[in-house]
């Protein structure tokens, strides 16, 4: 195996960078966020660095509406190699097209510097809705 070099960016008060919960490796700046899902609590990063994509493997999901096949995979970090969530590699689903070619990484499992502070990257989740009776 060859020698691993570690990206590393400044974390300055005007920088925003997402690190891994053990390591504390960096992954990815604010401005590489497509989006934040909440319904599974992932982030969704258009690329990141300082991660290991494992060998792609073919999933089937089914819901309501469709029949989805998509070639996925897993991507660890590269520093403590924790699962952190999955790349998207292809999706035969037209639905499902926003999300092909990026990284969909668990929220809890990453931290966010924020320019004072590291806090959990989960609580950059916007708040629920409330519901009207």
């Amino acid at each position: 195996m060859g020698r691993l070099f570690v990206i590393q960016y400044d974390q300055t008060p005007d920088s925003r960078i997402f690190l891994c919960t053990i390591c504390h490796t960096q992954f990815a700046l604010r401005q590489e966020v497509v989006s934040m899902v909440r319904t599974n609590e992932s982030l969704l990063l258009e690329k990141a660095v300082n991660v290991v994509v494992d060998t792609p493997e073919h999933y089937y999901l089914e819901d309501a509406f469709d029949n989805i096949e998509m070639i996925e995979a897993d991507v660890h970090c590269v520093g403590c190699n924790m699962l952190l969530g999955q790349t998207i590699i292809a999706v035969d689903s037209f639905h499902e097209r926003l999300i092909e070619g990026r990284l969909m990484l668990e929220l809890r499992k990453l931290l966010y510097w924020n320019g004072e502070q590291v806090i959990d990257a989960i609580t950059l989740l916007p708040p629920e809705p409330e519901e009207d009776d």
